[in-house]
C-alpha cells in the first residue's frame, strides 16, 4: 500500500493580511500549536466582518490560552496596530 505526498502549500506574501495576522498572534500562548492556527484564522474572520469584539472572538473560538484574555487581547491589538492593520473596536 502506497500513500500520497502531502499536498504542497505555498506561504503567504509578505505583505497579506493573513501573514500579518499570524505574525501578529507569535508571542500568545497556547496550550497547542493548533490553538494558535484557530485564533489567527479567527482574527482574519473578525477583521473581515467587523462584528463583535476581539474578546468575543477569543471566546467563541474556544482557544485555549495560557495567559489571561485581557493580556493577550492588549498584544494583539498591539502587534496588529505595528504592522498597520487597525482592529474594529
Amino acid at each position: 500500500m502506497t500513500t500520497k505526498p502531502p499536498a504542497k502549500t505555498a506561504p503567504f506574501p509578505e505583505n497579506s493580511v493573513e501573514k500579518l495576522v499570524y505574525d501578529s498572534i507569535e508571542a500568545i500562548t497556547t496550550c497547542e500549536p493548533n490553538d494558535r492556527a484557530r485564533l489567527g484564522y479567527s482574527i482574519i474572520r473578525w477583521l473581515n466582518s467587523k462584528s463583535g469584539t476581539l474578546e468575543d472572538v477569543i471566546f467563541q473560538s474556544h482557544i485555549r490560552l495560557e495567559m489571561p484574555v485581557p493580556e493577550a487581547v492588549e498584544i494583539i491589538r498591539k502587534a496588529l496596530a505595528d504592522r498597520g492593520i487597525s482592529p474594529p473596536q
